[in-house]
């Protein structure tokens, strides 16, 4: 895929396969973000320094800062996220979010699950997360996610929340 970079510089410091420890400066992240990037990610290694990038990365106007796994970031333009995807193509759809069901593990996935009326966290999932989504899921091990998708095809889509575990 072709970058869109507007720095060039900004391009060798995010060199997601070998992290060289550089921090990006307030000046430079939101200029690459707005033009046109959707995500950026950077993985370390060190996860005492994530926290510390973390920190930094949050004061930064117009960014929203998560995590897919321990050892990485994922900067995006503020609003951007799967919550915010997952409302826009059930507006396009004409599904509003009493309909909607979504998975997930871990940060990342948080907006999308507060966005669905049933947001699931597989069991396996950030034990730190159960406090975001409503509903919890049997393990992604254990295919949690169909085992929930049988119970409601089961019940031809008719569910109310007393059918499914609270992730509280």
């Amino acid at each position: 895929m072709e970058s869109r970079t507007a720095n060039p510089g900004l391009k060798r410091k995010l060199n997601c396969y070998d992290y060289q420890g550089e921090v990006l400066t307030g000046d430079e992240m939101p200029k690459y973000v707005g033009d046109g990037a959707l995500k950026v990610v950077t993985f370390i290694p060190d996860r005492d320094k994530v926290a510390r990038v973390r920190s930094a990365m949050e004061k930064i106007d117009g960014l929203e800062i998560n995590s897919s796994w321990g050892d990485n970031l994922e900067m995006l333009e503020a609003g951007v996220h799967k919550g915010a995807a997952l409302l826009r193509l059930g507006k396009r759809l004409g599904v509003p979010p009493e309909g909607m069901m979504a998975f997930g593990d871990t940060f990342n996935d948080a907006e999308m699950l507060k966005a669905a009326k049933y947001g699931f966290l597989v069991e396996n999932g950030s034990p730190a997360l159960r406090e975001e989504g409503p509903f919890l899921a049997p393990p992604n091990t254990s295919s949690g996610v169909m085992q929930i998708l049988r119970r409601v095809l089961a019940q031809n889509g008719r569910v109310c929340e007393s059918d499914f575990r609270r992730a509280k």
